[in-house]
Parts: structure tokens; C-alpha cells; sequence
């Protein structure tokens, strides 16, 4: 059966016409609850019967459920559902159907029907379309709902008809006005919100690019003295000054220092007390070295394998020692970088200083000891 299916309305009907049913006068104190769905539908000519009956079907009802409060005051939608949220005011809707039938009573029984279906399915349109998503908590409850129909000229339109119409049409285009004023606001949120974790990642790659991460473990019999020494700019070092890092055991040390992108740093190592022994760059960055140069922005991992006790410097045996690691021994009775993990050595104290001082521990962070 074809029905002609107009969107959303006002009110209807000749109250001096009322049968079997509410009055207008019992149906005034909805009005002051805002429509929220009000949808009409005609007889064509496919609706056979003598007598013709349009009815109205009113339903009010709230919003009931538990969610944080806060989750409504987020976007338009949550404003909107918290009117009806826990206060007095209801949603309202409204269908408006005819109905014709060989006798009244089957007029009147198929707008009836028809009404009642115009308003489950806009009920069912809010919980579908509305209730969803983080609002999934909550439900709409019904409160009331009241009928009230009346006999019609089934050649005639009826006028109070032809306003509602009007007013659906209008109803339907306040509607569209809002979801397209809630399509902006969540445009707006997730444009904000791509803007906030774009600056984010600028800064984390910033950040990164100005900082050299470097793990150290040292395998050695005796203490280590370590640092980082700047390629690119002359008299920069890590920690600096008379500063050292000190391993005295073979945990994993891990060191990251504040660098200037791009800036190119060594690692020079050497035993406490005995600089022929040594690492990298060596005491200073004196020695030379193929692979013990860091870029900054980076993060890199060596192990210090152990060298013999009284260590002569030779190149021939740098060579031997060094293994599929990064960084290097360079000249002397050093060892070369590994990523395989000895047994952990028994450490003792450092023999006698060579020629010059000790340098001491250093006091700054950056490097676990």
C-alpha cells in the first residue's frame, strides 16, 4: 500500500471533531515540551472503505541510564540528550496517520495503527542514531503516550492537516540545521585534535634529532674511565671538563646527551690508571678509530670486551680482538665491541696509575654507574 511519508510537524485536527478519545484540551500539556519527531501520513488511493479517520499519536518520554556528566558537556549531541537527562522536560514526538475502513471502528483501528508505527520508528531512530557510541549507556524511557482521532472528509484535506505539514517541513529543516551545526563541531574536534598529535610528533622527532642515546657495558677486569667526545665542534665533550664516567662493573650503562643535530660524536675508553689500554678514541679522542663515532639524533649499543692485565699497545692485536659489533678497540691491548654477552668477570682494583694523574668520577647525570 503506498503512503506518502512527510517529515516532521505541528498539530492537527478540528477539536470540535473529537471521537472516542482524547480531547484537545487533555493534550495541551505537552505543549510545552519541545517536538523532537513528528511525521505524517495520508490516505491515497489504494485505502478502500467508507469512512476515513485521522489520528494523532503523542508519546513523551526522557532519558534515564548512568554516564559521567562531563561526557555530555563534549559535543552538541551530549548538550542535547542532558535536557532530557535526570531534569522534567521530555522528548516529545508526534504521528499523524489516516486510516479508512468499511465501518468507523475500522477507520479509526488502521490510523491508530498507523500512528503508533510513525512513532516506534522515530523512537527507534533516536536509539539507533543517538544513543550510540559513548552515549551507548543510555536509554530512552517512555512516560507517556495518548491518541486522539477524528472523522474526516475522505475528499477533502483536511486544513488543520495541511498545517502540520507545514510544520513538519519546517520541523525537518531545524533539524538538519542542528546535525549539520554537530557534523561541524566533531570536524572541528578531530581537526584540533590532528593539529595537537601533528605538533606532538614535531617535537618528539625534535627532541630525538638533539639527543644521543648510548648504551656501554664494560667486560674488562678493572675499572673503566669512558667519554664522548665532539667531532664537530672543537673543546665539547661529555661529561666535560675533568670529568669522567666511571664503569666499575658490567652492568649496562646507558648515557644520552644533549647534541646539536647532526653533530658527529666518538667514544674513547681507557682502564683507570693506564691509558695504553683503551677504546674507541681513546683518552682524549688521540686515537684513531673506524667505528666508534656516533651521529646525534641516534642511539647505539657497545660492549668492552676484556683486555690482559699488563696491556702493551699494538695495532696487530686492535685488529684481532675487534668482533661483528659496533665501535672498536683501536690501537693497543684493548677490545673490540660485541653484542654476544661473556660471563660477567671478577673486578680488581686498578693497577698502579701510569704516567700522570687519575681523572675523577664525575658528579653530573647522564650515564648510570
Amino acid at each position: 500500500m503506498k503512503r506518502l511519508i512527510i517529515v516532521l510537524g505541528a498539530c492537527l485536527l478540528d477539536p470540535s471533531l473529537a471521537v472516542g478519545g482524547q480531547s484537545e484540551d487533555d493534550l495541551k500539556r505537552f505543549e510545552r515540551f519541545a517536538t523532537y519527531d513528528f511525521k505524517t501520513t495520508e490516505c491515497d488511493d489504494d485505502d478502500k472503505g467508507r469512512y476515513q479517520y485521522s489520528c494523532r499519536n503523542i508519546e513523551t518520554g526522557d532519558i534515564s541510564g548512568y554516564i559521567q556528566p562531563a561526557k555530555l558537556e563534549k559535543s552538541q549531541t551530549g548538550i542535547f540528550l542532558g535536557k532530557y537527562w535526570g531534569t522534567d522536560d521530555r522528548l516529545k514526538f508526534i504521528g499523524i496517520a489516516c486510516g479508512r475502513g468499511d465501518t468507523e471502528e475500522e477507520a479509526k483501528k488502521a490510523a491508530t495503527f498507523r500512528a503508533h508505527e510513525i512513532v516506534r520508528r522515530a523512537v527507534e531512530g533516536l536509539e539507533t542514531n543517538v544513543l550510540t557510541g559513548e552515549f551507548k549507556p543510555l536509554a530512552y524511557r517512555k512516560d507517556e503516550e495518548r491518541f486522539i482521532c477524528v472523522l474526516t472528509d475522505r475528499n477533502h484535506k483536511d486544513k488543520s492537516l495541511v498545517e502540520a505539514e507545514n510544520a513538519a517541513a519546517d520541523a525537518e529543516r531545524e533539524r538538519e540545521a542542528r546535525e549539520e551545526d554537530e557534523r561541524q563541531a566533531r570536524e572541528s574536534a578531530e581537526r584540533l585534535q590532528r593539529q595537537r598529535e601533528e605538533r606532538r610528533l614535531a617535537e618528539e622527532r625534535e627532541r630525538q634529532s638533539t639527543t644521543l642515546v648510548v648504551e656501554v657495558q664494560s667486560l674488562d677486569t678493572y675499572a673503566v674511565e669512558l667519554s664522548f667526545y665532539s667531532q664537530t665542534y672543537r673543546n665539547r665533550a661529555w661529561p666535560g671538563g675533568d670529568q669522567v664516567y666511571i664503569l666499575s662493573d658490567s652492568d649496562v650503562h646507558s648515557y644520552r646527551l644533549n647534541c646539536r643535530k647532526g653533530e658527529k660524536i666518538c667514544y674513547g675508553a681507557w682502564r683507570r690508571g693506564n691509558r695504553n689500554s683503551w677504546w674507541g678514541a681513546g683518552y682524549g679522542a688521540q686515537q684513531g678509530c673506524s667505528d666508534c663515532c656516533l651521529t646525534c639524533g641516534g642511539s647505539y649499543k657497545y660492549t668492552l670486551n676484556a683486555g690482559s692485565n699488563s696491556p702493551q699497545a699494538s695495532n696487530q692485536s686492535a685488529v684481532d680482538a675487534l668482533t661483528n659489533i659496533l665501535g672498536g678497540v683501536a690501537a693497543g691491548i684493548g677490545a673490540a665491541n660485541s653484542m654476544r654477552a661473556p660471563s660477567t668477570p671478577t673486578f680488581r682494583p686498578s693497577p698502579p696509575p701510569a704516567q700522570g694523574a687519575n681523572r675523577r668520577s664525575s658528579t653530573i647525570t647522564g650515564g648510570s654507574h
